[in-house]
């Protein structure tokens, strides 16, 4: 209510609304205004007007929006009476009937206002944001079923689709509204998004090419300092050269192409990519050894990050048993390689180390990059170029470590 508003009419209006909801039952109906499909912009996000459902002890009915208005119901299981569908209008849709039912649903409302049929993909994140996904990350959300009242069901796009996110076609009739609703395994409050089609794939294909630069890059480097270190014998060639091709492994996971290729299944996934981060830790920890001159100066740092690239390995089988047990483990060894691995390395530098003097740039910049991929799993980074954006930091980084041991 509006504020000035005399205390009787309150009065009135409360107690009119709770005998309302008495004579309806325990019902609840939501209403969601239409978005436009037809708006000019490349891509337009539908998270803020997205409603959540959980399917289970619910039953949920989606119908078609009329004069521009969705009507979502859901009823209590144990309070919903027997549902005669031979009751429910041609275009009502039942989501749930709530026994058994698991996960949750997504439903908004499009309109295409214009006269010509139009298509929109709707692109769905299934990636995780927050503090805990920081700290304890978990598979991505599995988008299994897409229904729509009042229009034709999305249409799965396979090969439009992007690591970590679901791309489906949208067809809008002219002068039609919709009600569309997706199904998840679990909450996750992922982002949705309508896109013009010429402007994801027009997207995609430049995100691919700078992804696929930056492997291209990190992979010639590899294989020289491999080639060097076998020909010079030198400890710190081979070092950085592992270093490089672990650091391979955790972009080419981190882009989705282990995924993509191997069509894995999220658990999977995330196992592959835990699984090259502490290889990719480990192999740090070695790097710090050689560049810091551990051998001969400090034989008990010497052992120190020996044995904590052998102890990080164990995050890969603990993987296996639980996932995001073991992205937590791995995590914690690369923030241990980070922040305890910078100072020493600064401190080196300053007693006129020379290979700790050269590894001073990339290990800034190494930094940096953990830094950026730690506010990407928090959400604070976009959800479409952050990961580029810190494998971007990242592949400089590395590069940097190549010019230091070369």
């Amino acid at each position: 209510m509006r504020r000035g508003v005399r205390g009787s009419v309150r009065g009135t209006i409360a107690l009119a609304a709770m005998l309302l909801t008495f004579a309806l039952g325990s019902g609840a109906a939501e209403a969601l205004d239409a978005i436009a499909m037809d708006d000019s912009h490349p891509v337009i996000d539908l998270s803020p007007f997205a409603e959540t459902y959980e399917a289970a002890g619910q039953r949920l009915t989606i119908e078609p929006p009329s004069n521009g208005v969705a009507d979502i119901s859901s009823e209590a299981l144990e309070e919903a009476e027997a549902l005669d569908l031979s009751t429910l209008d041609d275009e009502t849709i039942v989501l749930s009937d709530g026994e058994g039912a698991t996960g949750v649903w997504y439903a908004f409302a499009l309109r295409n206002r214009g006269e010509e049929p139009i298509i929109r993909l709707l692109v769905a994140d299934r990636r995780a944001d927050g503090f805990a996904n920081l700290f304890w990350p978990r598979p991505h959300v599995t988008f299994d079923r897409a229904l729509t009242a009042g229009g034709e069901d999305p249409q799965p796009q396979a090969s439009r689709a992007k690591a970590g996110f679901s791309v489906y076609a949208l067809f809008g009739d002219p002068q039609n509204s919709m009600t569309v609703a997706l199904h998840a395994d679990r909450s996750g409050e992922p982002g949705l998004y309508l896109w013009h089609e010429a402007a994801w794939e027009g997207f995609t294909r430049r995100l691919a090419f700078i992804e696929g630069g930056m492997l291209a890059v990190i992979a010639a480097f590899s294989v020289y300092m491999t080639a060097l270190g076998i020909l010079t014998r030198v400890a710190a060639a081979r070092a950085t050269a592992m270093v490089l091709g672990a650091g391979f492994l955790v972009l080419f996971a981190e882009f989705g192409y282990f995924g993509g290729l191997l069509s894995l299944s999220p658990w999977w996934d995330l196992f592959c990519r835990t699984a090259a981060l502490a290889l990719f830790t480990a192999a740090i920890f070695t790097l710090e050894r050689f560049f810091l001159e551990s051998e001969r100066r400090s034989v008990e740092l010497a052992q120190a990050t020996r044995w904590l690239s052998y102890a990080v390995l164990a995050g890969i089988p603990l993987a296996l048993l639980i996932p995001s047990g073991g992205a937590l483990y791995v995590r914690l060894f690369l923030a241990a390689a980070l922040l305890g691995g910078a100072p020493l390395v600064v401190m080196a530098a300053l007693r006129g180390v020379r290979p700790a003097q050269l590894l001073i740039p990339g290990a800034a910049l190494f930094l940096i990059s953990g830094v950026l991929a730690a506010f990407h799993a928090i959400g604070w980074l976009g959800n479409f170029t952050g990961t580029a954006l810190a494998g971007g930091v990242f592949t400089a980084a590395l590069t940097l470590f190549a010019f230091a041991a070369a």
